[in-house]
Parts: structure tokens; C-alpha cells; sequence
């Protein structure tokens, strides 16, 4: 498999990478480097590289782990080291720090669905908390390391991954009394969830 950078204003085409592992593009960083997610063979997750545009020779910057977002600036990786994931933590990608985010409470496992909110200040994540598809949603401000926890109503399943509409409320899918439903969250001070 390979990965070829286009030029679409000089009409050029380069290969950059090429392996015999599946992978796929996650996205840019912030020094125009591309970030790849190759799947290890023995099954214990993938590896993340960032190659440079000028030559073949990858770094990789984690191994072993369940990628799941891309900051939107391209500095940081949101990611799990296992799966079913009971811990979900950022990767900086200018100084190679970790930081663990998140970590099950009272929880089966985290849904690998966590993603960056659009500034790239919280995250968001889906946590199991029962056996009949109950989650809470849980949002985690990176700065000052506020947890927010929204837990569906007694007759409400969220169904779906919560999605970022804008830096301060999600949107959730979900069941309610046999209905499909959607429902916002609102994260600014006071807020809650409505239908």
C-alpha cells in the first residue's frame, strides 16, 4: 500500500510511503506533515507515523494503540493504548508529551468514538455504563480538567455518537420509549440536555 502526495497547482504526484501493512491517512499537523495509522499484524492495534513530504522514512510516534481523532489544528492525537478502551488519552505531537484525559468510573468501556471538540479544547467521549446499550456522555475540558456528565433520561438510550455542533453544544441521537429521538447538550454554564 502507498501514499502519494498530488499537487493539484504544479500537477505533480509524489510517493512518499509504501509498506505492505493496511493504513489510512488520519490528517496534516501543524508542520505540514502527514499523520498515518498503519494496522499492526499481530493484532494489538496501530502505529502512528508522521511522515515528511521529502522523504519515505516514517517516525512513528505511538504503537499498540486505538487512534481516535485528530485535533483540528493537527497538534494533538486523541487516542486509547487498548481496546475495549478504558482509558482515553492525548498525545501533543510538538513535544511527544501524554496526558491520560479520561479514565471509566463506574463504566463497561469508553465507545472508540471520542473526538476533539472544534477548537480542540474538550473532548468528548460515550461511556458504556450498562448492558442494554445505556451511555453517559462525558466531556472533559483539557485546560482545566473539568468533567462534565450527561446521563440519558430513565427511558432514553443515546444511540449514536455525540457530535460537535459547535465548541459548546452536542447533538445525540438516541430512543426514547421505542422512538428515535435527538437531543442537544449544551455545555456552556447551566446547561442541559434538551430534546
Amino acid at each position: 500500500m502507498e501514499v502519494w502526495i498530488i499537487n493539484l497547482a504544479q500537477g505533480t504526484e509524489n510517493k512518499i510511503y509504501e509498506s505492505k501493512q493496511a493504513r489510512n491517512v488520519l490528517g496534516w499537523t501543524k508542520d505540514d506533515h502527514l499523520l498515518i495509522r498503519e494496522f499492526n499484524t499481530d493484532g494489538s492495534g496501530y502505529t502512528i507515523k508522521e511522515l515528511s513530504l521529502k522523504s519515505e522514512a516514517g517516525l512513528s510516534l505511538l504503537h499498540n494503540v486505538d487512534i481516535l481523532d485528530l485535533s483540528s489544528d493537527g497538534g494533538k492525537i486523541l487516542y486509547s493504548p487498548q481496546r475495549p478502551s478504558s482509558e482515553i488519552w492525548t498525545f501533543d505531537i510538538a513535544n511527544q508529551e501524554k496526558q491520560q484525559v479520561l479514565s471509566l468510573e463506574d463504566g463497561i468501556q469508553f465507545d472508540p468514538t471520542a473526538t476533539f471538540s472544534p477548537k480542540g479544547d474538550r473532548v468528548v467521549a460515550l461511556d458504556y455504563t450498562g448492558n442494554t446499550g445505556e451511555r453517559t456522555v462525558r466531556v472533559i475540558d483539557l485546560k482545566s480538567g473539568e468533567m462534565s456528565n450527561f446521563k440519558a433520561a430513565d427511558n432514553v438510550i443515546y444511540t449514536s455518537t455525540a457530535e460537535w455542533i459547535i465548541n459548546n453544544l452536542l447533538l445525540v441521537n438516541g430512543r426514547q420509549s421505542g422512538n428515535s429521538k435527538a437531543w442537544t447538550i449544551s455545555l456552556n454554564p447551566g446547561g442541559d440536555s434538551d430534546e
